[in-house]
């Protein structure tokens, strides 16, 4: 007998013909939400054909420790019978997708040993029928192919590497994968408890019948065949549960598999998460970053992160587009899960302009191809459309009608635009006329500016402090808001998105047009006032990160050249601004695309990163930071479990940055890959980098 898997505890090993079956019916079953079941069988059928060969066979025994590859002969199988894709995704299912050249090197003069050979002959005769690759991979222009038959790719190695990952997770840790088995989803009983949560909602007030007819639009709305959505509307229009009812009856409709939510910041997914457990309690939801706090992670959430079995996922922005985009097993395990839901995109204007053609490529074909439902929630809806000289998306569906009425009724702030330039002096005499004021600028240096010309008593805040220490600081900002007490924050951009706290004022330097409109959503947030003041100015002093925030901030200067304040309630403006900023942005900076047509997997995964992977993580000794340090110099390593502790005590610094303060002393590396902070941690400031200039840093 050829053996598949060694002996497990229980001493019983697997046949190379059991493992061979059961991984080719679980990928058919993954790849059948694509139209391609008999490809998922063949790839678990062919992928470790491999292993017939004797020295394989003694290493898998126990009796050699001789080294022989076992993925070449199923995948030298497939190029023979001409099915490229399923050579690509065979070759690639331990070590990652290869590119075409690498594969052909692979390939060419390969010597099997003949009972590879043999094998090979006799799993040969499990093609069916000629129907094995589906057909929208050669529908179309020859790009389009390409960009499909790369799609298709990613997705078939996702049900193969998760099928193999299962069975034998199966054979050796049976109850491990016992523990595995999700909930299942009931999108009926999950939107009835959805429904019920928000008839508790106050109803009193123009803004709480607003968001209830909102909220009544998405219901409607999921009536509609399956596609490309927007929820367009303003902050504080209730979009969290509005488009979470819209997904759930979408899907029972469109018998869909699950929903998957994409926010783009940490603090806004814990808050988002912990509204959805209220609703449906705790299981059905899978919260999925890094930095995920203990008391919302349990053996099954993180068995369910590995592969996205979950009725609902919570993830990251950087989490979904980074593996859309990967080419390592452990990262692509969860895409074919995204087949078949619908996907809810939350402040879908912060992806930057320099990914949007790969970002909105990967989307079409989601929609076009797998079955998937994507929903744009904003209130600052991008110009994804298709027009002349932009490939975007043919047609959007609004889920909600008239936005600009709805922008209007839900108004809550006056706009003033100051546009002759203001010294940080002059910017803080107009702020200490204020009780309850925020301001937000660019940069941290100048955030530091304008907070060290201010009187004692504001707070400070941005990524100089850890996330634990800027939790103290928002319950501390909120009790001050809530009692009415007298309350001036200065903050880089990090407060703009998720953060519910309720200024009367709000002070913005100019910035990309988006960010001028978050922060203002931080401003009579829930209409205590009949309005709040939004003052939008530019700063004499100010500095500007480089690249899409620079070119943004430098079209909303020359759209706010002629605008109106009152247009800044108008979605026609956003329109136009990001129309400008796609004409003056390169919107596939790293030629994403050209890479992917020619299948250069590799490539693609080294490039595209939502997050520029130039930054390096200091512990801090703040708080339990302290302690932390000291059990990690003790150890010298860390896990998983010591990483999701030590996440809360991170700041990260780029780069070069970090160079710098290592020269001059100010941190060293604790464990490879995590560096501890040695300079001064101040209690207001953070981070203090003396000579070091953070002006690269947004936030």
């Amino acid at each position: 007998m050829l053996i598949g898997h060694s002996a497990n505890e229980q001493g019983i090993v697997q046949s190379l013909e059991e493992h061979l079956d059961k991984v080719g019916d679980m990928a058919s079953q993954s790849a059948a939400k694509f139209d391609a079941p008999q490809a998922g069988r063949l790839a678990g059928l062919w992928h470790d054909l491999g292993k017939a060969d004797p020295i394989v066979q003694e290493r898998i025994r126990g009796t050699s420790s001789q080294r022989r590859d076992h993925k070449t002969a199923g995948a030298l199988l497939a190029a023979r019978r001409d099915m490229a894709p399923l050579a690509m995704a065979i070759a690639g299912h331990h070590g990652g997708l290869p590119n075409t050249a690498d594969l052909k090197t692979l390939l060419q003069n390969k010597k099997l040993h003949a009972a590879c050979e043999a094998m090979l002959r006799e799993y040969a005769k499990k093609v069916e029928d000629d129907s094995v690759l589906p057909r929208f991979i050669f529908e179309g222009s020859r790009q389009n192919q390409a960009l499909s038959t790369d799609f298709f790719i990613r997705m078939l190695f996702s049900a193969l590497v998760d099928a193999d990952f299962l069975d034998t997770e199966q054979h050796f840790k049976p109850d491990k994968y016992e523990r595995r088995e999700s909930d299942l989803f009931n999108p009926d009983s999950f939107l009835k408890k959805v429904c019920d949560l928000v008839q508790e909602k106050p109803r009193e007030g123009k803004v709480n019948a607003t968001r209830r007819r909102l909220f009544e639009a998405a219901l409607k709305a999921s009536e509609l065949p399956q596609g490309f959505f927007s929820f367009t509307a303003p902050t504080g229009a209730g979009k969290t549960f509005s488009t979470m009812a819209f997904a759930l009856r979408h899907a029972a409709i469109h018998n869909l598999d699950r929903v998957i939510v994409v926010i783009p910041y940490t603090s806004v997914i814990e808050q988002t998460a912990d509204e959805y457990r209220k609703a449906l309690g705790h299981r059905p939801v899978l919260e999925h970053h890094s930095a995920v706090q203990p008391d919302n992670e349990t053996e099954w959430s993180r068995l369910a992160s590995e592969n996205w079995d979950a009725p609902i996922v919570v993830t990251t922005s950087v989490q979904f587009f980074d593996s859309l985009h990967s080419n390592k097993p452990s990262r692509c395990r969860k895409l074919h899960n995204i087949a078949r839901s619908v996907v809810i995109l939350d402040e879908v204007q912060t992806l930057p302009p320099d990914f949007v053609a790969p970002i909105l490529s990967a989307l079409k074909e989601l929609v076009a191809n797998y079955q998937t439902t994507i929903v744009f929630s904003t209130a600052t809806l991008p110009a994804f459309l298709s027009r002349s000289g932009f490939d975007g998306i043919d047609a959007i569906k609004e889920i909600v009608d008239h936005p600009k009425k709805n922008f209007s009724q839900l108004r809550r702030v006056t706009y003033s635009i100051i546009r002759e330039h203001l010294s940080w002096r002059d910017v803080s005499q107009r702020i200490k006329e204020k009780r309850q004021v925020l301001a937000v600028v660019n940069t941290k240096k100048d955030a530091l500016s304008l907070y060290q010309s201010l009187t004692q008593g504001t707070i400070y805040l941005s990524t100089n402090l850890c996330a634990a220490h800027r939790r103290k600081r928002f319950e501390s900002i909120r009790n001050s808001l809530n009692e009415n007490e007298p309350c001036r924050v200065v903050s880089t951009q990090l407060i703009e998105v998720g953060v519910d706290l309720d200024f009367e004022s709000v002070f913005r330097a100019v910035g990309p047009l988006d960010s001028i409109v978050q922060a203002a959503g931080r401003c009579n947030r829930e209409g205590k006032s009949k309005t709040g003041d939004v003052t939008v100015f530019i700063p004499e002093e100010g500095s500007l990160p480089l690249g899409s925030y620079r070119t943004g901030t430098e079209c909303t200067m020359s759209l706010l050249e002629q605008a109106k304040p009152e247009e800044l309630h108008d979605p026609a403006l956003y329109k136009r601004y990001f129309r400008k900023l796609y004409e003056f942005s390169s919107i596939d900076k790293d030629a994403i695309l050209r890479l992917r047509a020619k299948l250069d997997f590799p490539e693609v995964a080294y490039r595209f990163h939502l997050i520029p992977e130039d930054t390096r993580s200091v512990v801090v000794p703040y708080g339990e930071g302290k302690n932390l340090i000291e059990a990690l110099r003790k150890h010298h390593r860390f896990n998983r479990d010591t990483l999701r502790q030590v996440q809360p005590y991170l700041v990260s610094l780029p780069s070069y940055a970090l160079e710098q303060c290592e020269q001059e002393g100010l941190c060293s590396e604790l464990v490879p890959g995590l560096w501890e902070w040695a300079g001064k941690y101040d209690k207001e400031l953070g981070i203090l980098m003396e000579g070091i200039s953070p002006e690269k840093n947004v936030i």
